[in-house]
């Protein structure tokens, strides 16, 4: 009987372990076939995911050129102990191709062209890459990273003297002032066509491939050239088409991870989406402290935030920083950096972070040395910024900034990476909508000014806003917002708006929204806005700069919360002044507009920061601590039991008691 028990039951063992086998190989393959480096929406937030979670940038630039290879190891594992998570490469064309069809990947020739080696210890650290093949290179390094024998050919007319004194090629130098009579010269000269497209699909076969996340290896995002203009009102059909020719490059390789610009500075993050079709392209900033003064002050917090706000138009993309430093480097004369307080690189990122930044690249995070002619005229041959790190890897004043951002970045980026700042007002940047590129500089200036008065009005009195593009994001996103603001001068003629972005906005008014036409030329207008009802998210008994950033799910039109899905929230605070600020803090529930979280009483010294977690609704939050500025802060609460974990994970309120340590 027990024989015949086991012939009747093994064919249903066999068909259910069969099953099961079949079922496990099909969502193996499920797996395998996504992306491991995505941008996806939740709701209408973009978010950058890597290996299947939100993930936020923590970069760092690597000038391996600049350093020793004995060095990098070391380097590459004290950035990692500060808390940095991906390292960003330029791979200079003249420095791994000196003589025409001598490459040098592996450091044959020189130790510091084992690029390929760099990569495997990135690998091996854990660390995500950043890849930026050119062919143009604005790093201060000579000729702008393209080769002496290539610039030698009369169709890039550089003179011998100009080659050996590592200038950049005329028509790189032109970019930033004429980018649309520069792609056109280039997209013109056959010559630099042939061995540009040589060079991307060298480089992707030898380097981004091989160690793409595709493939386990750490690359997630690859940029298109350099430094170029793009977003902006001198951007014509023929740069649009030089950068379309560089990304079909790419893909044709067979590269799929996302692909990014460099611009100094973009009003129209999502100008070129036409011109150049899907995928479109990812437009990030630069932020340097070089521009807006030695100090940051008080008066900094609208520069720093309107870096922000302006990318965030971008409909597809998560808003990052490419290049990122409170400070600036050493020029020809001058043998130090920029001189800056410490502080400033934790308290301009906060700002950054807590106005819904995604990601920054700390450019760079490591002093250098040019090696023996690769200098440019500009630029001391210590290629020093003051950075975090010495040219020896050694720690300095700034390394403290870096590693409370990483503290913070470590324990809760996930979270950061996907949550948006929860605010009170839109303002409408209407230079999508106006046909930018045919408007003259001053109009253009115009209209950046009027909304920069606006902003700084609302930061006066304590209301958070972010800026809307009426012509390129769509009703959805234009509907996050009780109250959109749009900023006009009855001093300036402007072209109507398309009737795409008028369609819009009539849409979002019909839907509920306010719409509320300002003209910064009158004369009341301040008093006219004091007079509006805005519900403000975070409430200070003081004047305090504090943004509330809240979860991208769980987020309904017109500001509203879905209370039937986890959500979570942090207040955050700087300080960018020298004296202490104490206040009063509240803020609204992440899960329901209508309530107020009470935080109490709170003090931040001067030039300092602080993320404060008002609401958890995620396992994560049985973590025996919470983050302070990037500091563990101990808390206490009723105990918890496996009964109440299961029927979900009790919001926090004001119910833990934080104490500042410094374990």
């Amino acid at each position: 009987m027990e024989i015949h028990k086991k012939k009747k039951t093994l064919p249903f063992v066999r068909i259910k372990s069969l099953l099961c086998l079949f079922i496990f190989f099909c969502l193996a393959g499920v797996s395998r076939a996504l992306p491991s480096v995505q941008v996806k929406a939740t709701g209408t937030y973009p978010e950058l995911w890597v290996e299947g979670k939100p993930f936020f940038i923590h970069a760092a630039a690597f000038f391996y050129p600049r350093l020793p290879r004995d060095l990098w190891e070391k380097s590459l594992q004290t950035s990692k102990e500060l808390g940095i998570n991906t390292i960003d490469l330029y791979i200079p064309w003249n420095w791994h191709e000196a003589r025409e069809n001598q490459l040098d990947f592996d450091g044959s020739a020189n130790p510091r062209k084992d690029v390929l080696g760099l990569m495997r210890i990135i690998s091996g650290l854990g660390l995500k890459a950043i890849i930026r093949p050119g062919p143009y290179i604005c790093n201060e390094w000579k000729n702008g990273g393209y080769p002496d024998w290539l610039l030698r050919r009369p169709e890039y007319k550089m003179s011998g003297r100009s080659i050996a004194e590592g200038r950049y090629p005329p028509l790189s130098a032109l970019q930033y002032s004429d980018p649309e009579t520069a792609a056109k010269a280039w997209l013109e000269n056959e010559t630099h066509k042939k061995h540009t497209e040589r060079w991307l699909r060298t480089v992707m076969d030898k380097i981004v491939k091989p160690f793409s996340s595709e493939k386990g290896g750490p690359v997630i995002l690859v940029q298109l050239d350099d430094d170029q203009p793009a977003g902006n009102r001198n951007n014509g059909p023929y740069f649009w088409k030089y950068m379309k020719w560089h990304r079909d490059i790419i893909l044709k390789t067979g590269v799929s991870l996302p692909l990014f610009l460099n611009p100094a500075e973009s009003y129209v993050p999502a100008l070129g989406n036409k011109d150049m079709g899907k995928p479109h392209p990812w437009l990030m900033t630069q932020w340097y402290q070089r521009f807006y003064g030695v100090y940051l002050t008080t008066s900094s917090y609208i520069l720093l935030e309107s870096a922000v706000e302006y990318i965030k138009t971008d409909p597809e993309h998560p808003p990052v920083i490419s290049e990122f430093n409170a400070g600036f480097f050493a020029l020809e004369f001058n043998p130090y950096g920029m001189a800056t307080h410490p502080t400033n690189t934790l308290t301009a990122a906060r700002v950054l972070i807590q106005n819904g930044l995604k990601g920054f690249i700390y450019f760079p995070l490591q002093d250098s040395l040019y090696p023996a002619g690769y200098e440019i005229p500009s630029v001391n041959p210590h290629y020093t910024w003051e950075s975090a790190l010495a040219v020896t890897g050694e720690k300095r004043d700034k390394a403290r900034s870096v590693e409370r951002n990483g503290t913070l970045i470590r324990t809760q980026g996930e979270l950061l990476a996907s949550s948006h700042k929860w605010a009170d007002v839109g303002i409408v940047n209407p230079l999508g909508a106006l046909d930018y590129t045919r408007l003259s500089t001053g109009t253009v200036a115009a209209v950046k000014t009027g909304i920069k008065n606006l902003e700084e009005w609302l930061l006066e009195n304590r209301i958070n806003c972010e800026f809307v593009d009426p012509q390129n994001q769509p009703l959805e996103q234009l509907s996050r917002y009780p109250l959109l603001l749009n900023p006009f001068s009855s001093k300036t003629t402007l072209p109507a708006m398309s009737s795409q972005a008028v369609s819009k906005l009539r849409r979002y008014a019909d839907g509920g929204g306010r719409l509320i036409p300002v003209d910064t030329a009158s004369t009341d207008w301040q008093e006219t806005l004091s007079r509006l009802p805005v519900e403000r998210k975070v409430k200070s008994g003081n004047w305090v700069y504090a943004s509330e950033l809240v979860s991208n799910r769980g987020s309904l039109p017109l500001g509203q919360r879905d209370r039937s899905v986890e959500n979570f929230g942090f207040l955050l605070m700087t300080n960018l002044g020298d004296e202490k600020v104490e206040s009063e803090m509240s803020a609204a529930d992440p899960y329901d507009a209508g309530n107020r979280i009470s935080v109490g009483a709170l003090t931040l010294p001067g030039k300092d920061s602080l993320c404060l977690p008002l609401e958890y609704g995620s396992p994560g939050c049985c973590e025996n601590f919470r983050y302070f500025s990037g500091t563990p802060m101990r808390y206490t609460r009723p105990p918890l039991n496996w009964k109440e974990l299961r029927r979900g994970i009790p919001r926090l309120r004001s119910v833990f008691i934080l104490r500042r340590t410094d374990d």
